[in-house]
């Protein structure tokens, strides 16, 4: 009988391209989409069991993206949401009062819970709500001012809330104002420009950093950038988006594009 074969070598290079097209594409997004489909294609959306966090300068609104994904999240998923509000320097008081008026969404806005006692609600909740999804906002309120001891604190913070993402299957978000001494060597941070917070970052599973240049506008802020620079799958990139101030909603820039993409194969 005849075969028609074919060398590997022929054939390999589009099928691992192939298999690379297929990984990234929408069908193979959770359930947890984040609302934004250029970084739902590189993250794989937010996914059980995953510990995320976002991060930047406080100027940069790393709490605003976090609050527009959760938001996204609630409407499209009915997801029960847990927000811890510990950051008395938060702006983005529109999103949460949106987010508050769900019945089955919990706010806690306190500068006095402990570590222990946040870690107790969030067992509680995931009990009442397995598919639901914890947000923390202000995480950096916990850490002392020594640095010695703050990279301890920071590491075990980390370690423990990936344990509890993993052990109750919820994805866990945090954001987290940096607050470094002299800015980061890039505009848009990566992980070597987060200070002492990139004890955290090594912790996480998906790290993502934010920037905006300019306002053009008092309704309308362009050029508001969400980096993904940590990612299970390898896959990162710069993404250029804008802010409507009023609504504090993450839209589409005009003329949207996705600035760089790598992939790095594990």
């Amino acid at each position: 009988m005849y075969h028609n074969f074919v060398k590997c070598s022929d054939i390999l290079p589009d099928v691992l391209e192939n298999i690379e097209t297929t990984y990234l594409s929408r069908a193979h997004v959770g359930d947890n989409q984040t609302g934004f489909k250029n970084l739902d294609l590189s993250l794989l959306g937010i996914n059980k069991s995953e510990l995320v966090c976002i991060a930047g300068l406080p100027k940069t609104d790393p709490e605003l993206l976090a609050l527009n994904i959760i938001s996204n999240l609630s409407k499209t998923k009915n997801k029960e949401l847990l927000i811890f509000n510990l950051s008395i320097t938060s702006i983005n008081r529109n999103l949460l009062e949106l987010l508050s008026l769900s019945p089955t969404n919990k706010i806690i806005n306190s500068l006095d819970i402990s570590f222990d006692n946040m870690i107790s609600k969030i067992e509680t909740f995931a009990a009442q709500a397995p598919n639901g999804l914890v947000f923390i906002n202000g995480l950096d309120r916990f850490f002392s001012e020594t640095i010695f001891t703050q990279q301890n604190e920071i590491e075990n913070c980390g370690l423990e809330l990936k344990r509890l993402a993993r052990k109750l299957n919820i994805p866990i978000i945090v954001a987290i104002n940096l607050k470094l001494k002299k800015e980061p060597k890039n505009i848009i941070p990566n992980i070597s420009d987060l200070g002492i917070y990139d004890i955290f970052a090594c912790t996480t599973d998906k790290l993502l950093t934010t920037f905006h240049y300019q306002n053009i506008s008092n309704e309308y802020k362009q050029d508001y950038f969400i980096n993904i620079a940590k990612n299970k799958s390898g896959v990162t990139g710069l993404y250029r988006y804008g802010v409507y101030l009023e609504t504090e909603i993450i839209c589409d820039a005009p003329r949207s594009k996705t600035y760089k993409t790598s992939y790095a194969r594990r």
